[in-house]
């Protein structure tokens, strides 16, 4: 897990640079742009935490069983109980409103890489997993 000083920054000074870092999010999103700035930005460390985050957040978000999360993305289940408490307040709602307008493309694809090796919920049945989650 990254670390974090235990020093706290003055409240302006924290305003101030976390708005310089959506502004360079903001210029960043190009395709060639965001994937060279995510590589320069982020270690692979604090990429693989986010990367996981939002997995669960979509995941969560689409109904998929907590415990089935936690084992595939290997996450305990209290941050799964904590991302799934701040989804029913609409914590997400924007995240969740830009993969809507992807048309659920992110989604299709953490499901298809999460469930690849599961059983099939109803034994043999065409669709399996895949099936249930992208009908929500």
């Amino acid at each position: 897990m990254p670390h974090i000083s235990k020093k706290k920054l003055n409240q302006d000074i924290l305003d101030g640079i976390s708005a310089q870092l959506t502004r360079v999010f903001k210029l960043s999103f190009n395709k060639e742009s965001t994937e060279l700035f995510v590589g320069e930005f982020f270690t692979d460390t604090e990429k693989l935490m986010l990367a996981k985050r939002l997995s669960a957040i979509l995941l969560l978000g689409k109904g998929m069983p907590q415990d089935l999360i936690c084992e595939k993305l290997k996450m305990s289940p209290s941050t799964i109980s904590k991302i799934s408490l701040n989804l029913k307040w609409g914590k997400y709602d924007s995240i969740l409103n830009i993969a809507d307008k992807d048309q659920n493309k992110v989604l299709n694809a953490l499901v298809d890489i999460l469930i690849e090796n599961l059983p099939r919920p109803f034994g043999r049945s065409r669709g399996g997993w895949g099936s249930i989650y992208r009908s929500h």
